[in-house]
This record gives C-alpha cells, structure tokens and sequence, in this order.
C-alpha cells in the first residue's frame, strides 16, 4: 500500500473514534454524570480518600446503549438498579482521567467538572504529605458538587473541603 493510502485510513479511523467519543459525551452531558467523593478512611495518612467516578444512567429496558458505551470506552462496570434504572461507573483516578482526556473536547454541558476532576488528579501527588494541598483538592471538589447541583445526601454527612480543614486543625496539622 502507498503511504497516501496509509494516511487516508489512519484519518478514517481518528475520524471514527472521534465520532464514538463525540456521541459518548453527548450520552454523558445529557444522561450521565461526572463527580468526586471525599471518603473518611482511618487507615490513610490524609484520613481521607477521593474517589473518582464517571456514572452513566439509563433505563434497564435500553441497557444495550450502556453495553456499547463500556465496550468503546474499554472501561466500566454495568449494575442494574432496584428501580429500572442501569448504571455504567467507570471508577478511580486512572480509568477516569483515560476516559475524560477522550471526551473533553466534545463536552458542553459537564466541561467545566471533567476539567476540574483532571486538574484534581494532575495535583494528587502533591497533595500525598500536604494538608493544605489536600484541602485545596477538596474545595475543588466542593466546586464539582456545586456544579452538579448535588443533591443533599441522605443518612450520613457529607464531606466537605471544610470539614477536612476543620478536622485537619483539631489534628493540629494546620494552622
């Protein structure tokens, strides 16, 4: 084959995963979401876990368009809920940030959230041995939860970068 035969399938084949990812990110602005959680975790040197998800919802009866989404993305667990709703969640930092460095470019709705949860993991590392780094991480996450109009949680407390903060001074490792 020429090289200008090469070129053109290699352009044919971008152009079809471009079009894959532009219709998953339509999915995920309309039907989907995009959050961090802060955990309490007694066994971690911060007292706290973020975990990172990408959650993708439909009706149980349309579960094959969920299927197709985890089979392009080549990340997710699919769960069906008590209520005819299934959920495709893609979690952890590494599958999250794969997965939105595809999508950005095509978000409308859900950009500003998939650009903070990268700029939350890109910072990690420096958050590891710094509780004011870490505090930064969670007000980040604060601005998610804003942004996704959050409900209220149920049952439990929410953890806010506020409450991290408050902790981390009864701790005495902030000022």
């Amino acid at each position: 084959m020429k090289s200008s035969s090469l070129s053109l399938i290699s352009e044919r084949i971008e152009d079809s995963q471009n079009s894959v990812d532009a219709y998953i990110s339509g999915f995920l602005d309309g039907d989907g979401s995009i959050f961090c959680s802060i955990l309490e975790r007694s066994d971690y040197k911060a007292h706290y876990q973020i975990r990172f998800c990408i959650s993708f919802h439909q009706k149980t009866s349309r579960l094959h368009f969920l299927m197709k989404i985890q089979n392009d993305l080549k990340y997710g667990v699919l769960r069906n809920r008590n209520d005819g709703i299934s959920e495709l969640n893609i979690v952890g930092w590494q599958s999250v940030k794969n997965v939105l460095k595809r999508l950005v470019p095509f978000l409308r709705i859900k950009c500003k959230q998939a650009q903070l949860v990268l700029k939350i993991i890109d910072n990690l590392s420096s958050a590891k041995d710094s509780p004011k780094n870490f505090i930064q991480l969670c007000y980040w996450i604060d601005q998610i939860s804003a942004l996704n109009d959050s409900k209220p949680t149920i049952g439990r407390n929410k953890i806010t970068a506020k409450s991290v903060e408050e902790k981390y001074k009864l701790l005495g490792w902030i000022d």
